[in-house]
């Protein structure tokens, strides 16, 4: 995994960004692109003519987050790619609601990601984190990027792969925030896209500030993202009409989330698209459901404190063999694409935050700790 500090101007942070990793970002896009190119049915000419003519993304980048926007143009400078190149790849996610939605209707759900909150008791510190799943043409490609920002002491830890806005991540505010895709939830075209909710929310600088840009944001695809302080953590499903929050515990001091709804009711066209094609609908699989068990019991209904070595063996798990929380290369096929946990991150928030990060398989990959500076 390359870590990489950036610093300056939104363009001088994008543009030390691309020229740093392009050799990265000219081979995952190019691995993207073809992943794109190889779904039956699909022209890649063809499909992102379909999907640039669907989408208003760059208007709602250019209201809701500018400043991103910028450092996406300066990732294209650095690296020498085109800009319409280099912000459709910071579409992933809404490719692939574009594809089951519209492109070629199927109501399929992706499962991937398993994310936690944990505010523990007696002086012992608060956790949260995630494995991040993702298709496994990202392997190699990873990178964390250390964020410093003019005229502030504010900083970001940034997980993605290269080209990227971010995947995830925690800021010394401190804050940090988890995603999971939320399939069944739908999108629209003149949302704000995920990457670029996930920066926005790490230029945050306190909890009630990120619940606040999630709830008047127009999201562009459903996501559930973990919010987490040394003093609370919440899980907020997110859709394109409405944003609910996830409590599975009356004192709010535990959640735990992976892929599919469970409170955000704005299903009608999941379920729409399900009957037509299975005779009946189902919100929720296997997979999303069982690795949901499995961090629920390891998180929310634990009793007493939540170690972190606890929550190591938590992203580890593999209590489901056929649907285990770490997805390593033994479950790594060319027939799945969501297949592969490209990262697992723990953030710390105790008297000094940090995060732990194993950049792969947490079951096959070290976890490394890293601090801010300030």
């Amino acid at each position: 995994m390359k870590v990489l500090t950036v610093c300056g101007t939104p363009r001088e942070r994008g543009r030390a960004i691309g020229e740093s990793l392009r050799d990265d970002i000219h081979a995952v896009m190019e691995k993207h692109e073809q992943a794109v190119n190889g779904r039956p049915g699909h022209s890649l000419r063809d499909y992102y003519a379909a999907f640039d003519k669907f989408s208003s993304y760059l208007d709602a980048a250019k209201k809701w987050a500018p400043d991103l926007l910028e450092e996406v143009w300066g990732m294209a400078e650095g690296a020498n790619i085109e800009p319409e190149r280099a912000f459709r790849y910071q579409l992933m996610d809404e490719d692939w609601f574009f594809d089951n939605y519209y492109y070629a209707p199927q109501a399929k759900v992706n499962s991937k990601c398993t994310a936690f909150g944990v505010v523990n008791q007696k002086g012992t510190p608060t956790y949260a984190g995630q494995n991040m799943d993702i298709s496994s043409y990202v392997e190699g490609h990873q990178v964390l990027l250390h964020i410093q920002y003019p005229d502030s002491d504010l900083e970001s830890l940034v997980y993605t792969c290269a080209g990227t806005l971010a995947l995830c991540g925690m800021n010394n505010a401190p804050l940090g925030v988890n995603c999971n895709t939320l399939m069944q939830l739908g999108c629209r075209p003149d949302g704000l896209p995920v990457a670029f909710v996930a920066r926005s929310l790490l230029e945050k600088t306190s909890y009630e500030e990120a619940v606040t840009f999630l709830n008047i944001t127009t999201h562009a695809a459903g996501q559930n993202y973990t919010l987490s302080t040394p003093s609370k953590v919440g899980s907020f499903e997110c859709s394109p009409n409405k944003v609910v929050e996830y409590r599975p515990r009356a004192d709010g001091l535990r959640v735990c989330h992976t892929n599919h709804p469970l409170i955000n009711d704005d299903t009608s066209k999941f379920e729409e698209l399900n009957d037509s094609n299975s005779g009946g609908s189902q919100l929720g699989n296997t997979n999303s459901c069982s690795r949901l068990a499995s961090i629920a019991a390891r998180t929310v209904h634990r009793d007493g404190i939540v170690s972190l070595d606890d929550l190591k063996s938590a992203l580890r798990a593999k209590d489901d063999p056929d649907n285990p929380v770490c997805r390593d290369h033994s479950t790594n096929t060319e027939a799945s694409v969501i297949a592969y946990t490209a990262g697992s991150m723990i953030y710390e928030y105790g008297q000094h935050s940090r995060l732990h990060l194993a950049a792969g398989p947490p079951s096959e990959s070290d976890f490394m700790t890293f601090d801010f500076l300030k």
